[in-house]
């Protein structure tokens, strides 16, 4: 007989409403506006996993966001935009193939100089740093000797080379992560 993945499906509605003031001395006037406030906008989540016997299973995500003030997707061009992926492991860890966060976001979303709430931090380096990346291949290994986690990814790119605009590699990329977690402590490089 063939198994069949149970598909969970979750979501987060991020609405508030801000009064914003621009002060004398400055363009515009007091107004008030509905936005996100901050949980990385409204999204909502499609996952599954399936057990494959011998401590296999398989895994797959599909997440799309959207402006709740509008009910629009908040991308244009990408119907699953945030995270896309699907994926094997077991007890030798996790290898997951698609559109993923990057370890550079995940490694700084720990902190209190994150990514989303401060825009500080190491992502000041890099200014060209996204969230997520496009093709993807991210092997995670099973947390090693109470509390170490590794983390490799690899993008190979994608289409034609745009030497003319300076993207020789077109979205390539490789990432390397270490994180450790113990209670409280959390160490991530």
């Amino acid at each position: 007989p063939a198994a069949m993945a149970e598909v969970h499906v979750s979501g987060l509605v991020d609405v508030g409403i801000q009064s914003v003031d621009p002060g004398t001395g400055y363009n515009g006037s007091k107004q008030v506006v509905q936005d996100n406030m901050g949980a990385g906008g409204s999204r909502l989540n499609f996952t599954a996993k399936e057990d494959l016997g011998g401590g296999m299973f398989a895994i797959g995500v599909a997440e799309l966001g959207w402006n709740i003030d509008s009910g629009n997707q908040d991308s244009t061009t990408k119907t699953f935009q945030r995270q896309t992926y699907a994926g094997l492991g077991g007890g030798w860890g996790t290898l997951t193939v698609g559109r993923q966060y990057r370890e550079l976001f995940l490694v700084g979303a720990v902190s209190s100089y994150n990514y989303t709430a401060s825009g500080t931090g190491i992502f000041f380096l890099n200014t060209g740093t996204g969230v997520r990346q496009d093709n993807d291949i991210k092997y995670t290994s099973p947390t090693i000797g109470g509390g170490l986690t590794i983390a490799a990814s690899y993008a190979p790119g994608e289409g034609q080379d745009t030497v003319a605009t300076g993207g020789k590699d077109n979205d390539k990329f490789q990432e390397v992560a270490a994180k450790f977690r113990s209670g409280p402590l959390s160490v991530n490089a």
